[in-house]
């Protein structure tokens, strides 16, 4: 097959507004629990390290026209 190229791919998910802390930690684990349940070649792609990549990497930027809004971005 073809290697895995990171510069490639993206991934793009849209959530509907989130009001707690607990709700985006349910957000977070159903988003993993997706995510894990693709048939990923892991000798391509080290799906925990990206995870992980992602949890420790991203920035939040939160909306001034649109309470509640907030987007994740993955440096």
């Amino acid at each position: 097959g073809v290697p895995f190229s990171r510069s490639r791919y993206y991934l793009l998910i849209v959530i509907g507004e989130i009001g707690s802390e607990q709700q985006l930690d349910a957000a977070r684990a159903q988003i993993e629990r997706g995510i894990r349940s693709w048939d990923v070649d892991l000798k391509c792609c080290d799906l925990d390290q990206q995870l992980q990549l992602f949890i420790t990497r991203h920035s939040a930027h939160f909306s001034t026209e649109v309470r509640g809004q907030r987007t994740l971005h993955h440096k």
